[in-house]
């Protein structure tokens, strides 16, 4: 290695590492003074480098540039350093670590030597692979690259602080961070053509294991396991003259290990915070033309895993799990804290173009995981057993994407991605007090931009086939029987899928664009809390929110040509059926939920200035938040009740088109179902302001669709909508034997306002189709019975509105036709033969029972032109009752060209092959 280039590195490494870190390692010929404890610090810093088969094209011609394989560590640094520069530091901290210890002997604590087992552990392994790169700098360049490189650094930690006093404590950092340059062209003034094949693995870490068990703020664990591989390959950059790519490249990172710690009959004990990142970051296979002609070809992989557990992390259920602690019995012990990242981030197979041409073809695939399963316990103990939980999963990317300003682009991209943070999370707080309390903030999602076409003069096109899956954390479960304040749970579940794709703009040439989306977005899962015979203990707090915010599938033209296809299968889940019980209990057991799913897109429309635009685009999209709220509160007081908020959703405008003077054509099929919270189902037998539930669902509609605007232009808009949202859903309990308890309280609120099948027409031909299908169920039917004073009671109090805009031509000095078939059913509440119903201009309840309505008498249920009925046991499958309604089969993925009988077929024209 040259000279320069080895003392710079070793400089930063000393600089950024030991000064900062203050290790004190010590070269081989210092004086080592026996009476000095072992250091508690280990850091170290490896970078292997590999460069290799590159080549710079130069005005007298190549020029191979000379292979470099050269490790540099801190062993390197440590050797350079001065003989007695340790001994210096040694020889300062010696007298500082001698009074320290007598301290600690004189305050009668026992000692294993002044650092106590505590250690601070920082590992860095960052190989450097720069292989089969051409760079043409005034001459032509040509690099054949086959290009291997695999490090493995294990790094497992122990320590005991066992019946010590701020021992066995341990702060790890175990990062592998590859960096893969590989099979890149680059051209300034030349042509430089690229072939390579490379891959690069990376592996750190290990298990990390302490104990502080009958300690005082012992065997805690601080971690940071970092596996981020970093990958630039493939690309082509054509600045003046021609670059070529074609070539493969595999990256993966791993930093392993599982967190073990225990705080049983500890204060402050066994604590363990975690933070495990896998990201890779990923700039591969794109081509990029200022002036002159580039292309690549790519065929990438880049997978990451932070953390893992291991073979023998076992916990109080027989369970493997990646961190396991214990708080039993113990005071403020056994909590834990971690917070999962799982990528990718990338920006692959884009083809952009100044004044040129540019093609990008790739593939990429990438499996990323952090952390896993959390398990503690808090039985017996004071403030132990926490769970704070806050894992995210969020790849995101901007792939397959084609824009020029003036010349060609063309881009063309499949990709692969599962991305996966954290787990399910167990605690355990029977008899307990204010222990094994949870909370939890899952977000997961993906941010996607794909498969767009933008061009200013001449033609550009993106196409993508993406296929995510993406999922952060899951079942949480926590239990405080017999307990005080303990066992309480709160989650706020979040699935949020942010993307633009298959969008086609043109200013002055033309654009298209291809986008096959296929999307599962995880966030949390089921809450679980069980209290009996507790007070304040396993109440639930759960708001999750789904919410699809896509758009996809839309063209726009100024004085040009765009067209798209799209087709999207998105699911979006959030949170799962809310659990707990507060029977024998005192305000316990009790759950108040308030779900959302929220789909929010814009899709399939197409707009043109004076020009062409079409869209042919289907879409399937599934949102839900939220579940059966189930508890019970029997025998008890204040407990067991069920407080629901669910508030499902649709707001959506698709197959819409419209020209100031041109042709537009817009094809849209759209299946949507959207569904918050469920069933309510408790009891508040014998119980005391017991079982009670308060509902108010909430459904608000508004979808636009089928509409079509055309100025001196012929315009077509088809929108195909099958839409079923299931919002809330039955409520039962019951009130024997009690007080104030097994009351219903049920408010649903629905509005719809959806304009579709509309046509406006100046001087042109304008024609809007729009055949609707919707179901929807807000609330269900409440069933209550019982005896006591204010038990048992039932009321219902419907309220809403619908105003629907549809079929309406409006033509001035031109033509318009609008073609509509309908078939809409909405519930608005289920009435149940004991229900006792509020009026709906909200009056006072009748006094008492001899004056309350019979079953017959109850408040009208909405029911706005054309609203029929449908129960809420229709929807109890969607997958059955999708598959009876038109266009189901777009749930699956496939997009019918008409998903309804007596579409208007659109022409041809306006559909060119892309």
């Amino acid at each position: 290695m040259h000279t320069w280039v080895r003392r710079g590195l070793q400089t930063a490494l000393v600089t950024g590492g030991l000064l900062m870190l203050g290790t004190g390692i010590a070269s081989a010929s210092e004086n080592v003074n026996p009476d000095t404890p072992a250091n508690p610090v280990d850091a170290g810093v490896a970078v292997p480098i590999n460069i290799d088969q590159n080549q710079i094209g130069t005005p007298v011609g190549p020029v191979d540039t000379p292979p470099i394989q050269q490790n540099v560590s801190t062993d390197d640094i440590t050797s350079a350093l001065p003989a007695d520069a340790t001994d210096q530091v040694t020889g300062q901290l010696a007298p500082v670590v001698g009074q320290a210890g007598a301290a600690t002997q004189d305050a009668g604590l026992p000692t294993s030597g002044i650092v106590r087992g505590n250690k601070v552990v920082v590992r860095g392994v960052v190989p450097i692979d720069i292989c089969g790169n051409a760079v043409a700098a005034g001459g032509d360049a040509t690099a054949a690259g086959n290009c291997s490189q695999d490090l493995s650094a294990p790094d497992p930690v122990s320590t005991d602080g066992s019946g010590q006093a701020l021992a066995g404590n341990a702060a790890v950092g175990n990062v592998a961070v590859p960096l893969q340059v590989t099979g890149n062209a680059v051209s300034a003034l030349g042509n430089a053509v690229s072939t390579s094949q490379a891959d690069q693995n990376t592996y750190t870490g290990g298990d990390i294991v302490t104990d502080g068990s009958n300690g005082v703020l012992s065997g805690t664990i601080a971690a940071v396991q970092g596996a981020i591989p970093v990958q630039v390959a493939n690309n082509a950059v054509a600045g003046g003259g021609i670059a070529r790519a074609n070539g493969s490249a595999a990256s993966s990172a791993t930093s392993d290990g599982s967190l073990r710690t225990d705080g049983s009959d500890g204060t402050g004990a066994g604590t363990a915070a975690g933070v495990p990142v896998g990201t890779p970051v990923q700039l591969d296979g794109n081509a990029v033309g200022g002036i002159g002609n580039a292309g690549s070809t790519s065929d990438t992989t880049a997978n990451s895993q932070a953390g893992n557990a291991g073979a023998s992390n076992i916990d109080w259920a027989g369970r493997p799990a990646w961190l396991v602690t214990n708080g039993d019995p113990s005071t403020a012990s056994g909590t834990v804290a971690e917070t999962p990242v799982s990528g990718p981030v990338s920006v692959d197979d884009n083809a952009a173009s100044g004044i040129g041409n540019t093609t990008a073809n790739s593939t990429n695939n990438s499996a990323n995981t952090a952390g896993g399963a959390a398990s503690t316990l808090g039985t017996g103990s004071v403030g132990s057993g926490t769970v704070a939980n806050a894992p995210v999963a969020l790849p995101s990317q901007a792939a397959g994407n084609g824009g020029a300003l003036i010349g060609n682009a063309a881009a063309n991209h499949a990709t692969n991605v599962t991305s996966t943070a954290g787990g399910p999370t167990y605690s355990l707080g029977d008899n307990s007090t204010l222990s094994s309390t949870t909370a939890t903030v899952p977000p997961a999602g993906a941010v996607d931009v794909c498969g767009n076409g933008a061009v200013g003069a001449g033609t550009a096109g993106g196409t993508c086939a993406n296929n995510v899956t993406s999922a952060a954390g899951g079942y949480t479960g926590t239990s405080g029987s017999g307990s005080a304040g303990s066992g309480n749970l709160g989650q706020t579940p979040v699935a949020v899928p942010v993307e633009t794709y298959g969008l086609a703009a043109a200013g002055a040439g033309t654009a298209s664009a291809t986008a096959t989306e296929t999307k599962s977005i995880t966030s949390g899962g089921t809450p679980n809390a069980a209290d009996d015979n507790g007070t304040l203990a396993a109440n639930v707090i759960s708001t999750p929110a789904a919410v699809p915010a896509q758009v996809f599938g839309d063209t726009a033209a100024a004085a040009g040509n765009a067209f798209t296809n799209a087709t999207n299968d998105s699911t979006a889940t959030a949170g799962g059926d809310p659990k707990s019980t507060g029977r024998h209990a005192t305000g316990s057991g009790n759950i108040v939920q308030v779900p959302a799913s929220v789909p929010a897109q814009v899709f399939g429309d197409t707009d043109t200035l004076v020009g062409n635009g079409g869209t042919q685009t289907g879409s399937a999209t599934s949102s839900t938040a939220g579940g059966h709220a189930k508890t019970d509160g029997s025998e008890g007081a204040i407990s067991g009740n069920v407080v629901s908020v669910p508030a499902a959703t649709a707001a959506q405008l698709f197959g819409q088109a419209g020209s100031v003077g041109g042709l537009t054509g817009a094809q849209t099929d759209n299946v949507l179902a959207s569904t918050a919270g469920g069933n309510i189902d408790t009891h508040g037998d014998g119980g005391a302001l017991a079982g009670n539930a308060v509902t108010a669902p909430a459904m608000p509609i508004v979808q636009g669709y089928g509409a079509d605007v055309a100025g001196l232009a012929n315009s077509q808009a088809t929108g195909n909508n099958v839409s079923m949202l299931e919002n809330g859903g039955n409520v039962s309990t019951s009130g024997a034997d009690s007080s104030v308890s097994g009351d219903i309280l049920e408010i649903p609120a629905f509005a719809q306002a959806s304009p579709y099948g509309d046509a406006v027409s100046a001087l042109g031909n304008g024609t809007g189709t729009a055949n609707n299908t919707l179901t929807a169920v807000n609330g269900g039917e409440p069933t209550t019975e019982g005896d006591g004073p204010l038990s048992g009671l039932n009321y219902l109090f419907p309220v809403g509105a619908a105003v629907p805009v549809k079929d309406t031509p409006v033509g001035v000095l031109g033509q318009a036709h609008t073609f509509v078939s309908d078939a809409t059913d909405v519930t608005n509440g289920v009435p149940s033969a004991s229900e006792f119903a509020l009026p709906v201009n909200g009056s006072a309840l009748p006094v008492d029972a001899s004056d309350m309505p019979s079953g017959g008498e109850l408040a009208p249920a909405l029911n706005p032109a054309g609203v029929g009925s449908l129960t809420s046991s229709a929807l109890s499958d969607p997958a059955s009752a999708t598959s009876a309604l038109p266009g189901a089969d777009l749930v699956s993925g496939a997009v019918p060209t008409q998903a309804v009988s007596g579409v208007l077929p659109v022409s041809p024209q306006f559909f060119p092959a892309i």
